[in-house]
């Protein structure tokens, strides 16, 4: 798992017990989800978990991936060109994709802006109280 990855997912609970149950838990509960091929080998999976939002629908997106994902260089701009016909599947389920990123995470916020999604509000979660920034995007109509 990506270092980022992991770290987020330590800001909740630092055990790798932890990150491995999340994992799991992504997986078996995602509708859909989807493992990331490149070359034959997989290097990320992603999904959305069905959830509600102010008693409203979404889908709670999530993506952790490998170091191969991203480098060599080659294998990030094939994940960033693939990237936006594959949040369209995931909108095809859900109308609304939600959930938060650490907020010093900067290269994914980025990459969320990129796709689309807007930053909605700010807290501090965690036992140390990290910043994670929530975020959101609607299916264009």
């Amino acid at each position: 798992m990506r270092g980022p990855d992991r770290r987020e997912l330590g800001l909740l609970d630092p055990s790798d017990d932890y990150a491995l149950d999340r994992l799991k838990q992504g997986i078996s509960q995602s509708d859909p989800c989807f493992t990331i091929h490149i070359d034959g080998k997989p290097v990320g999976v992603y999904g959305t978990v069905p959830g509600t939002l102010r008693g409203k629908p979404v889908g709670i997106c999530w993506l952790l991936g490998t170091e191969d994902l991203v480098h060599p260089v080659g294998n990030k701009i094939q994940f960033l060109r693939e990237s936006k016909a594959r949040l369209s599947e995931l909108h095809e389920h859900h109308e609304v994709l939600w959930n938060f990123i650490d907020s010093r995470n900067t290269l994914h916020i980025k990459w969320i802006k990129w796709l689309g999604f807007e930053i909605i509000n700010s807290v501090e979660l965690g036992p140390d109280r990290v910043v994670f920034h929530e975020f959101i995007r609607t299916r264009d109509v």
